[in-house]
């Protein structure tokens, strides 16, 4: 019988997750100043897209003369 991470690309799926928790666990760092560097992390680590900025898709810079 195998096992869950038996191929290459489990393996490193593994590998990615516990690289991921050993940064994060233990941060001394404020939860609002890690939330963003965080949150986009975890996104790249489950293949999801991350969240997009409502500041930027509504509020598009303006240039000042």
């Amino acid at each position: 019988m195998h096992s869950a991470a038996d191929t290459p690309a489990d393996q490193a799926d593994t590998h990615q997750a516990a690289a991921f928790i050993a940064r994060w666990q233990g941060v001394a760092a404020s939860e609002l100043s890690t939330a963003q560097s965080f949150t986009i992390e975890l996104c790249q680590l489950l293949g999801v897209d991350k969240p997009i900025s409502l500041y930027t898709t509504h509020h598009p810079p303006t240039s000042r003369i």
